[in-house]
């Protein structure tokens, strides 16, 4: 019998997807109140498109054109509805993606507690989105937790097709991320490991994809449109105190698994450090033309990261253990 397919196995598939199924439902519960907050009671929804006139936001028309699409399919008058349909849709399709990552060619006591340790690690990603809900959020985590699944699946005609198709349909959602997440391949491609030709066009594809839409909407679609701030600089703004503050806080579980990082990153593999450079990649960018207080901007990356520190964490509690299998 396959491993995979042995009763341990299967039990493992069945607990983790109804954890990860009820996280999802607290989480959309959550956000779905601080909706219907923001709106007074039901958010009645609109027969006609409704999209924001300022900058950065009106450059995010995915989600508008996603939350209009669920709400007449569904025949819904509430939008929070489909706010909330779509929130644990995406909430419960990365988590399942990710904890599959996290445990990939582990076996025994080593993937139990990876396991184990990557839900744990992923209420404090989970809290911020709560706390600043926003319509992109989880749908951007999910962009990330796909790709890093095709990145996995190798070179195939296939995957890179529908790792390009995944990055066109970010870019209408948010354009930072899938570029930053293009860029990071690149380099991933050019200096882990050996230089590896595939994953330095794909990355180059969907960097360009990314930026291409973003000219396009920016400077074609809604050209002249001013920022709420005047700037998109927001540099000065975030060195104070409250916003540092949220900032550390929000970073502090991946900073103090740093070493270990360090220590066992022979137990990393492509897509782990494809994260962890993507991260660090965003973390200056975000710092620069992003509020580092809302955390949620951040959030797709830190619950990646998750599957990197889920496993390091492992190694660090079983030392004794071999290899992975």
């Amino acid at each position: 019998m396959s491993p995979d397919r042995s009763p341990d196995r299967s039990r493992e598939k069945v607990w983790a997807a109804a954890f990860i199924a009820m996280v999802s439902l607290v989480l959309t519960r959550a956000v779905r109140a601080g909706w219907m907050a923001l709106c007074h009671g039901p958010c009645v929804a609109s027969p006609v498109m409704m999209f924001p006139s300022t900058a950065p936001e009106a450059y995010r028309i995915g989600i508008p054109y996603l939350l209009h699409a669920v709400t007449l399919a569904l025949h819904l008058h509430d939008v929070t509805y489909a706010n909330a349909l779509v929130d644990f849709a995406c909430c419960f399709t990365t988590l399942c993606v990710l904890s599959c990552l996290a445990v990939q060619k582990l076996a025994g006591h080593v993937r139990r507690l990876t396991l184990v340790l990557f839900l744990a690690l992923i209420q404090f990603p989970l809290a911020w989105v709560v706390f600043q809900q926003r319509p992109e959020t989880m749908p951007t985590a999910l962009f990330v937790a796909v790709a890093l699944l095709l990145v996995s699946k190798g070179s195939g005609k296939l995957w890179t097709g529908c790792l390009l198709v995944a990055a066109l349909l970010q870019a209408f959602v948010r354009a930072d991320v899938p570029f930053l997440f293009g860029v990071a391949l690149v380099l991933v491609g050019a200096f882990y490991r050996g230089f590896s030709l595939t994953n330095v066009l794909r990355g180059t594809g969907i960097a360009l994809i990314a930026g291409g839409v973003q000219a396009c909407l920016q400077f074609v679609w809604f050209p002249h449109l001013k920022y709420e701030t005047g700037s998109p600089i927001m540099f000065h703004q975030n060195l104070r105190v409250d916003h540092l503050t949220a900032f550390m806080v929000a970073l502090l579980p991946f900073l103090c698994m740093a070493f270990l990082l360090w220590r066992h990153h022979r137990q990393l593999n492509e897509t782990d450090v494809l994260v962890v450079v993507a991260s660090l990649l965003y973390l200056p960018l975000w710092f620069t033309v992003g509020v580092v207080q809302e955390v949620r901007i951040f959030v797709p990356f830190l619950l990646a990261l998750c599957v990197a520190g889920a496993k390091v964490s492992g190694r660090f509690l079983l030392p004794e253990q071999g290899p992975a299998v």
